[in-house]
């Protein structure tokens, strides 16, 4: 039964709603921030309000970069990066992972089940343990500095071949 005390309900959405203020603060001076120049956010008092500079920053930012060092890139070119790379990996764990369920599953050939434990136990090797020898296959591969290097050595997954198998199980 839902009881119906108003003090209770109103003390629990007054504490929602400061986690919510709280929570969301920080990223609304961070947007704040990017829209003024350096100088009037390192004055006091910090303004609360966005500032004048926001198309500027922004088309600063996406367009030319911060032009110091490594960060002279535009930053449209790191997205358009980061999505080949992130379509690339999530397409490609996709296509192997449910072939190999699927051929452990519903194809009988010897040690099937060998292979899908075999599959299942890398699960039990930490990134760390394979950075190394990864880099060294890719790099014998000629593969350095291109997307194949970035992609192809992240596609195979025991953790989606698992749950399609078990998927297909079912």
């Amino acid at each position: 039964m839902v009881e119906n005390r108003p003090f209770v309900t109103f003390l629990s959405h007054l504490v929602v709603i400061l986690g919510i203020l709280i929570i969301a603060f920080p990223v609304w001076m961070t947007f704040v921030a990017s829209t003024h120049d350096q100088a009037t956010m390192l004055r006091s008092p910090v303004p609360l309000l966005p500032g004048p500079y926001l198309i500027d920053n922004y088309r600063q930012i996406l367009f030319e970069g911060f032009g110091r060092g490594f960060s002279d890139n535009p930053t449209w070119l790191t997205l358009i990066n980061s999505l080949i790379m992130a379509l690339g990996v999530a397409v490609g764990k996709i296509v192997i992972s449910i072939i190999s369920a699927f051929a452990i599953v519903y194809f009988r050939f010897p040690l099937r089940m060998t292979f899908f434990w075999a599959i299942f136990v890398t699960l039990m090797l930490p990134v760390e343990v394979r950075i190394v020898p990864t880099y060294g296959v890719v790099a014998r591969l000629g593969m350095l500095d291109s997307y194949s290097g970035l992609i192809v050595p992240v596609i195979a997954s025991a953790t989606a071949t698992f749950l399609f198998r078990h998927f297909f199980l079912s």
